[in-house]
């Protein structure tokens, strides 16, 4: 297991010559990874599918985020049991770690793309818990969890609650509380009262 965080990371002109791919001419400074997650409904076995992302909801998060003048980048697999088509945002990293050049080089590799994102952007991310979402938080990425006010794993969060990068959007109908988590969120890193 220890052999897993000292592996080494991506060169940073690596991972600068995919961002500019995937960013093409898109000039932008203020941008909000929005994370899909839907492996709790994949069967068989799926883990607390009320953790699970849902498109229109997925859809909303990306309209109220265009508003406040973000550009979003989607990260996840699509969903496969939805009739509605997935949304995507601005730039759609997907499933990022499966391309050149992040394959085989796991969370390490995953990391260095946060560390970049971090050093050259203004950014958050949102979305329901996952492995790569909490990578990132851990690394410094400002981030809003998703959590469905009847999941089994609320208890989970309510530890992070009161760290100032790392906060909970509890909702039953959303965008609503997220709306407020994102706006308090970037108010709070980005145009801090002190």
């Amino acid at each position: 297991m220890g052999g897993a965080l000292s592996a080494r990371l991506l060169a940073q002109t690596e991972i600068d010559a995919w961002v500019s791919k995937k960013f093409g001419e898109k000039k932008t400074t203020k941008l909000l990874l929005l994370w899909s997650r839907y492996s709790g409904q994949n069967p068989p076995g799926g883990y607390n599918p009320a953790g699970d992302s849902d498109p229109i909801g997925q859809q909303q998060i990306i309209d109220f985020s265009r508003k406040l003048d973000f550009t979003v980048i989607t990260v996840g697999h699509d969903c496969t049991w939805s009739k509605i088509p997935n949304p995507h945002g601005d730039i759609h990293f997907g499933e990022f770690w499966t391309e050149d050049p992040f394959d085989g080089h796991g969370r390490p590799g995953q990391t260095s793309l946060y560390c970049n994102l971090i050093k050259n952007y203004k950014i958050v991310q949102i979305g329901q818990k996952t492995g790569g979402m909490d990578n990132a938080a851990l690394v410094g990425v400002p981030t809003v969890y998703v959590e469905d006010v009847q999941s089994p794993s609320l208890a989970r969060m309510q530890k992070w609650k009161e760290m100032r990068r790392y906060k909970g959007a509890i909702v039953s109908q959303p965008p609503t509380a997220l709306e407020k988590a994102l706006n308090a969120m970037w108010t709070d890193v980005y145009e801090p009262r002190w």
